[in-house]
This record gives C-alpha cells, structure tokens and sequence, in this order.
C-alpha cells in the first residue's frame, strides 16, 4: 500500500513538474515556457522587450526553410494538429478527472487507474510528435538537417535538435503556432 501510495505521489509530483517552468522576472531569456514574460504576462521584464517569434517562425529561421518548404511543414503541421485535437481533448479531460480524484480523496487504485490512463495519452501524444517531426525532418536537405546552431552552455548543436526540442506538448493548444 505505501508502495503504491508513493508511486501515486511521484507521479502527481512528475505531472505538476511537467507543466512546465514559470519565467518569474523574465529569468529565462525568450520567456521559457510561459509564454508571458515575467509576472502577470505582459511583457515585463522578459526577452528584452522585443515580441517573441512564432513557431513557425522559429522553425523557418533555425532549419532555414525556402517559401515552398515553410508552406509543406506548416501544412503537414496543420495537419498533425487537427489529427490530435480528439487526443488533446482527452488529455484535458483526463488531467481535470486526476485532479479531482486526488482532491477527493479517492483510494490509491482508483488513481493508479487515473495515472496510467492519463501517462498513455501522453504517450499517445509524444508519439504524434514525434512522427510529425519525423516527416518534417524527412523533408530537408543534409545541410538543413546538420545546420549548426549554438545552445546552451555554448555547446553547438543541430538546429534540427533544437526544433525538435520545441515539440513537446506542440498540439496541446488549438492552434500548435501560438504562444
């Protein structure tokens, strides 16, 4: 039972550290995940003051995508949205119903159930990810594929893996392109 009720702690703890990383202060340059820019979301204090790029943007600067290459990936990206719009709904759903069943006091097999319920629709939606992100990068050149962008720490890496980085959780809003 204590076995079982720590499996249940760790996997609510994984699931609230999986919402990701709030930029408080504007702390992490570009706004981290939040998609604000500091407290209370308005700009302050986050990036610099310029406005962040769109996705695709991104994805069109980092792998330098020619205008019939950048129409192919936002399609294709389209696409994989709309595919996993009944999955994102789950998701939802399925968050909401372990949330009310930890709030409620429900016993540890009935959130078990919730848990493993919840985590293979995430790994549903890792797996559609990742295949959109597979064909994306299927459709690039060796250069656009090997192109060198500089990350963290001053490591040099792939852009392609820094794309491929900003996939997690892509379809998780309506519209995969915004903030």
């Amino acid at each position: 039972m204590l076995v079982k009720l720590l499996t249940v702690g760790v996997c609510a703890a994984a699931l609230g550290m999986a919402q990701g990383v709030p930029n408080i202060g504007g702390a992490i340059p570009g706004g981290g995940r939040s998609g604000g820019g500091g407290m209370g979301g308005g700009g302050m204090g986050g990036g610099m003051g310029a406005s962040r790029m769109s996705k695709m943007d991104s994805f069109t600067q980092m792998l330098t995508l020619d205008k019939d290459q950048k129409k192919q990936v936002k399609s294709m990206l389209d696409e994989a949205a709309k595919g996993a719009a009944p999955l994102r709904d789950q998701i939802v759903k399925g968050k909401a119903e372990l949330g009310a069943a930890v709030a409620a006091g429900k016993s540890a097999d009935e959130i078990a159930k919730l848990v493993e319920s919840y985590s293979l629709q995430k790994a549903q939606m890792a797996q559609l990810e990742t295949k959109a992100f597979t064909a994306i990068f299927n459709t690039l050149s060796p250069e656009q594929k090997s192109r060198p962008c500089p990350g963290r720490g001053g490591v040099t890496v792939a852009c392609s893996a820094q794309v491929y980085d900003m996939f997690p959780d892509i379809f998780m809003k309506k519209n995969w392109d915004s903030d």
